[in-house]
């Protein structure tokens, strides 16, 4: 797409030259450089060695490359930049030494590229830009080179996007298309930074994303949804730090829920199935596992784990669908420690292993 930018023609020629022909008249001075193939390459004029003016620079096959006016030693008046196929490839305008009037680019095709005005070196009124098939790329509006209005386009004439400045930073309500012309993006800016509620839609205009900023940062509830508009994310901020609530969803289902304290896990996490069946609790310390935690299998508890600081330590227990107890074992620090006992379904004692610091002692 579009980017916003101006392309300043050259201020000097680009060539080197070989040699230097000059000719003096009182204290005027002609100043000619020449190519290695004889052809000029730019001719310059100097009163008082200053230059004065028109002065022309050429490409190596003679074409006309740039036509410059001087007064003083600075530019004043129309410049003129050609295309080595001889068209025109831009038309500006200088009030000693700086970009006032008029500013023209234009593609090989002759069609326009750029157009603004300048007044007293700064963009200042309408700034448009266009494809090189002729449509409009971009129409900004700028005052004292600040821009106060900025729109761009897609090829075929739909909106892109729009934003309004104040004083050169974004503010108030930003706007995205599709090419389709569906909308994409909608937001509010104060001061170049969000500020209010932000909706982002996918192209079959469901709502990918909503959520609000306050002063550039998440504030409050953000959710995310799948490509049908289905819930699949809720989570709350405080200051752009994760705070409160943090849901994950499938097909508009609850799978998974966990409560954060300046971005961290804190407390318990639940897991769940679609069809609403819970999986497992897990309690959160600091962001990390600590406490017991229990795990299921359509209402049945599958097992008991102990946790510490995100590693197993203490008892862990697993069941059998029928209840019974398969196993029981002992961790330290996440590795097995103590006592592993192993049953039967029907509660026998099949085996006990001993370990130490994860390594088998008796068996």
């Amino acid at each position: 797409m579009f980017k916003f930018f101006i392309i300043f023609l050259l201020s000097i020629s680009v060539f080197t030259f070989a040699s230097d022909d000059i000719d003096i008249e009182a204290d005027i001075k002609i100043e000619k450089t020449l190519y290695e193939n004889g052809k000029i390459g730019a001719e310059k004029r100097y009163e008082n060695n200053v230059l004065e003016g028109i002065s022309k620079s050429y490409y190596p096959n003679g074409k006309l490359f740039q036509v410059a006016n001087y007064k003083n030693g600075k530019r004043d008046g129309e410049f003129l930049q050609y295309y080595e196929n001889g068209k025109l490839w831009g038309r500006v305008f200088y009030k000693n030494g700086e970009l006032d009037g008029p500013y023209e680019v234009f593609y090989k095709n002759g069609k326009p590229f750029e157009k603004i005005y300048f007044k007293n070196g700064l963009e200042d009124g309408e700034f448009l830009t266009y494809y090189e098939n002729g449509k409009l790329a971009g129409k900004f509006y700028l005052t004292n080179g600040k821009l106060v209005t900025y729109e761009t386009y897609y090829e075929n004439g739909k909106l892109f996007e729009k934003f309004n400045y104040k004083n050169g930073i974004k503010n108030g309500e930003m706007v995205k298309y599709y090419e389709s012309g569906n909308l994409k993006v909608k937001a509010l800016f104060i001061d170049g930074k969000l500020d209010g509620v932000i909706e982002r839609y996918n192209k079959n205009k469901k709502l990918e994303y909503k959520g609000n900023y306050k002063n550039g940062k998440k504030e409050g509830l953000h959710e995310s949804f799948d490509k049908e508009g289905k819930l699949w994310r809720r989570t709350e901020y405080v200051n752009g730090i994760k705070n409160g609530i943090d849901e994950y969803y499938v097909e508009g289902k609850l799978t998974s829920k966990v409560n954060n304290v300046n971005d961290k896990k804190e407390g318990i996490m639940e897991l769940f199935l679609p069809d609403g069946q819970l999986l497992s609790k897990i309690p959160y310390k600091n962001n990390l596992e600590n406490g017991t935690a229990y795990y299921y299998s359509k209402g049945t508890l599958l097992a008991e784990v102990k946790y510490k600081d995100g590693k197993l330590d203490g008892v862990v227990k697993q069941y059998y669908k029928n209840g019974k107890l398969e196993y029981i074992k002992n961790y330290k620090n996440g590795q097995l420690d103590g006592i592993s006992e192993f049953y039967s379904e029907d509660g026998k004692l099949i085996s006990k292993k001993i370990y130490k610091d994860g390594n088998l002692i008796e068996n």
